[in-house]
């Protein structure tokens, strides 16, 4: 899966409007970023066991157009969060947008518009701009009509995002085929004109309901998917013998069922997709159909299924269960939270999650402590408070180091370290010190057959912190 990779720098924020029915702007930012770098560009994988693989860098466009100066017009799709939080939160040289080819019904999708070449020698710019639609009879709308965008450029060479993101939907009365995005801006400066037309299929779905090898590849699977938010990639997901949102004691699987929950907001049409698969559905499958339905507000899309006695009971409490389950943002510390919070992150990848993560980060002496007493099997000795204390610095570490296999996350624990001023060898030595408890820990269980897990689907993610 081929493309390009751009590295953004800090965007400004400004308001949101609506701008039509079937358009929405959510978020208006002007984002500066250099020239050259790649953008991540993908399609619908034939194969969706396949996993999204770097793109080699296409010519650079400061190149292409350094000897006449033209300006240059580029609109990307993408289906990233509208609000793009990591653009100012990662390192520029570390920074990925997905772009895609092709699209379902009722998906939210990010347009993002950039121009180069539109500034003078004293890097001013004063630009107009206008977005506009193709549907496949031909028929042209305006996204964004007579806009305009002026200030100071810190290098005539960076590349400027417009001010506006907007959120594309496509509708159920909406036509299959390609669709055109048209993006004209021309420089107030100097009078010269940019124009670039970039298309995307809206397609019906197939079915590519493809099983895991085991429940590591399917862990792996969610904890990457917000690295292109692929449709395929979540129906398979849910999909597969892994999924189950309860235990066998009953208990709520929280990470997956916040994974689902906030993954199937952005897809919709999934959600009629599967009520339509209900009936031939396993045992499993419907009961997570009840759970996430109810959780979304969507349980009339089932509510005349026929279902056994236990389905019925579920049903008749789903809405009152899922209500039920903690804010992880709440302020008292439970051990439900991360697992929350990490289900959050892996279905939106945006920073506010790891930000909650991240503000247990404290107490390292009182774990540094509790470690000690620990490898001397003196931990009796400890107070409660120390215990306490290590108990949520050792489930930090534990849980950012079960969890992270994508770049996206450790970024954003760097950048809450860069924020709160954590040197990065305080941060490195907090992790170092949960690998030194975690030694000691199976140390002392090694020879003993430790108890199976409710869920040996769901790895967890906060520390075992030993009595």
């Amino acid at each position: 899966m081929g493309g390009k990779r751009i590295d953004l720098i800090p965007p400004r924020i400004k308001d949101s409007q609506l701008m039509s029915s079937i358009v929405k702007i959510f978020v208006s930012l002007a984002i500066l970023a250099y020239i050259s770098p790649l953008f991540a560009q993908e399609n619908a994988p034939k194969d969706v066991q396949s996993q999204e693989r770097p793109a080699q860098a296409r010519k650079d466009i400061s190149t292409q157009s350094a000897k006449k100066d033209e300006p240059i017009a580029m609109a990307f799709v993408t289906r990233q969060d509208p609000g793009l939080d990591f653009s100012f939160r990662v390192l520029p040289n570390r920074m990925v947008v997905h772009t895609i080819q092709s699209a379902y019904k009722n998906e939210e999708l990010t347009l993002l518009f950039c121009v180069a070449n539109m500034v003078g020698d004293d890097c001013k710019y004063d630009t107009d701009y206008s977005v506009r639609i193709q549907s496949p009879d031909g028929k042209w709308e305006y996204i964004l009509k007579d806009k305009n965008i002026k200030g100071t450029l810190g290098d005539k060479n960076f590349l400027q995002f417009l001010g506006d993101t907007v959120t594309l939907i496509f509708e159920d009365a909406d036509a299959f085929g390609k669709y055109r995005v048209e993006l004209s801006a021309r420089n107030k400066l100097n009078g010269k004109t940019g124009k670039s037309i970039t298309d995307i299929e809206l397609k019906p779905w197939e079915n590519l309901p493809l099983e895991f090898d085991d429940s590591r590849s399917y862990m792996l699977a969610i904890m990457k998917y917000n690295e292109g938010f692929l449709p395929e990639n979540l129906y398979r997901i849910y999909k597969s013998k892994f999924s189950s949102l309860l235990t066998k004691k009953g208990k709520v699987n929280y990470m997956l069922y916040m994974f689902l929950r906030e993954a199937f907001k952005a897809k919709p049409f999934l959600l009629e997709k599967l009520a339509g698969e209900f009936d031939t559905a396993m045992e499993t499958e419907r009961i997570n159909d009840i759970l996430i339905f109810a959780a979304l507000g969507k349980s009339q899309l089932i509510a005349k299924k026929e279902m056994t006695q236990r389905e019925k009971k579920l049903s008749d409490i789903a809405f009152k269960a899922v209500t039920a389950i903690p804010s992880a943002y709440e302020k008292s510390f439970t051990s439900a939270a991360f697992d929350l919070l990490w289900g959050e992150f892996y279905a939106k990848g945006t920073y506010a999650p790891i930000e909650k993560l991240m503000s247990y980060y404290k107490n390292y002496d009182a774990a540094e402590k509790y470690v000690e007493a620990y490898e001397k099997g003196q931990i009796s000795k400890l107070d409660s408070k120390t215990v306490l204390e290590a108990s949520k610095f050792l489930s930090l570490t534990y849980s950012i180091l079960s969890n992270i296999k994508g770049r996206l996350a450790m970024d954003y624990v760097y950048y809450y370290a860069k924020a709160n001023k954590i040197p990065p060898q305080d941060l490195k030595k907090s992790l170092d010190l949960c690998v030194r408890y975690m030694k000691t820990y199976k140390a002392n269980a090694k020879g003993k057959k430790a108890p199976e897990p409710d869920n040996a689907r769901q790895k967890p993610s906060s520390a075992p912190i030993a009595n």
